[in-house]
């Protein structure tokens, strides 16, 4: 509340010295002029920061994107069938690509989606020109595939796996509390709005299900008359990704007392993809 010296009942001369006082401290701290100073200075910070994230991703994508073409190259040339021709053949799985990725950028709903939807023509239009071209058998170029996609380690990806490990490690009390944070910040991180992922818990905190009902690569090869590329690529990937975002190891798990599984998946015919982590039973301990 405001009070007039009259009402505070001190002398005049320590009223205006007051106000002097008062003036001098909203000049230094609170003076609109500096307030805005400062608030334009933590704008321009973080403009500069939302452009630095914006670099990364852009980065993310292209590195893999890379990366993938390099392996296909490495992969081709190991083949009869490419007769030493596997350079052409990876300018025609990127000219395919382009195609692709053109007719579907519609796909696209946020920054994590581009890298999706990159990630699916590149092994859609590397499948077709194998079977197609090559007449690699859909084993074979699925065999390969799998291989091209090898373990991404672009900055962007280091990035995206790092910064999971971060929050399930901030979040977590013991390797249960690890894997279901990782698992809710895989749906945001990873996955992003080309996903539609809903997450279950126990009361008694001992069992975390996640459900994928709608997942971007099962959708997108579906209709593109693909749908075997899901399952062998992309489902494996992602429980990879799962585990080395976890930051645990198989034997760190089992001594935790807790267990991690994709049980269902969309591309099995299910109808939904379900990641499960529970902790073990002490029955269940006992006969380990």
């Amino acid at each position: 509340p405001m009070f007039t010296a009259r009402s505070c009942k001190i002398p005049l001369q320590r009223a205006a010295a007051s106000c002097t006082l008062s003036s001098v401290l909203t000049r230094t701290f609170g003076q609109p002029r500096n307030f805005n100073s400062v608030l334009i200075s933590g704008q321009r910070q973080a403009s500069t920061l939302a452009g630095a994230e914006s670099w990364l991703r852009a980065k993310a994508v292209s590195g893999s994107k890379r990366i993938f073409l390099f392996n296909l190259n490495q992969q081709l040339a190991k083949q009869n069938e490419a007769l030493a021709m596997e350079q052409m053949y990876v300018a025609r799985v990127e000219e395919t690509f382009q195609g692709l990725q053109a007719a579907n950028c519609h796909l696209i709903v946020d920054e994590r989606s581009e890298y999706h939807l990159q990630a699916a023509c590149l092994t859609l239009a590397a499948y077709r020109v194998m079977t197609d071209q090559l007449n690699l058998s859909k084993t074979d170029a699925i065999e390969i595939l799998r291989r091209c996609m090898g373990d991404a380690d672009s900055l962007g990806e280091r990035a995206v796996r790092y910064s999971l490990q971060v929050c399930s490690k901030i979040l977590s009390k013991d390797n249960y509390d690890a894997l279901s944070a990782t698992s809710r910040q895989m749906a945001d991180v990873d996955m992003g709005q080309a996903f539609a992922v809903e997450h279950e818990e126990t009361q008694e905190r001992t069992r975390h299900v996640s459900k994928v009902s709608g997942c971007f690569y099962h959708s997108f090869f579906a209709r593109h008359g693909a749908a075997e590329l899901t399952g062998p690529i992309f489902c494996a990937a992602e429980a990879a990704l799962f585990e080395k975002a976890s930051g645990l190891t198989a034997a760190e798990l089992h001594r935790g007392r807790v267990t991690f599984r994709l049980d269902k998946t969309l591309a099995r015919g299910d109808s939904h993809c379900r990641f499960t982590i529970e902790r073990r039973r002490a029955e269940e301990e006992a006969s380990a």
